[in-house]
């Protein structure tokens, strides 16, 4: 018995080795670019809860905020999308790299992105963090 399981496993691994190699299939559909991916869970208000953290109305109240302390776009990268990076980086506690993979971007682009958002949300900050009291100088 022993014999014959030898047999049976050589010929597996045999048959293994002529197997031609498993290629990845395409896909039945082109992969979404960043801001086809931020338009599709803007559509849905669970899977953008889920995915963003805030519902579809409140992350398009926060890029109009953001608007007018400085946050632009470029033609590549709209501005929906540069807060789409930022706002799924942070919900998810995410790497650079992984924002890189869902958004399909650079980490160059991804990178500046992060610190265009960063600036401008420390902006919006400074207007909305302020003391009660007027003798303090500042927030600290």
């Amino acid at each position: 018995r022993l014999a014959a399981a030898g047999l049976l496993l050589v010929k597996y691994k045999a048959g293994i080795d002529n197997e031609a190699p498993w290629v990845n299939p395409d896909l039945p559909f082109q992969k979404m670019t960043g801001h086809q991916w931020i338009e599709v869970k803007l559509q849905n208000e669970r899977k953008c809860l889920d995915n963003l953290r805030m519902s579809p109305d409140n992350l398009l109240h926060l890029i109009d905020i953001l608007l007018g302390f400085g946050l632009k776009g470029t033609r590549e990268t709209g501005s929906l999308e540069c807060l789409g990076i930022y706002v799924w980086t942070c919900a998810h506690n995410q790497a650079t790299r992984r924002s890189r993979d869902r958004f399909e971007r650079s980490l160059d682009t991804v990178s500046r992105k992060m610190s265009h958002v960063a600036e401008v949300m420390c902006r919006w900050a400074h207007s909305v963090l302020v003391p009660a009291d007027n003798s303090y100088a500042g927030v600290n």
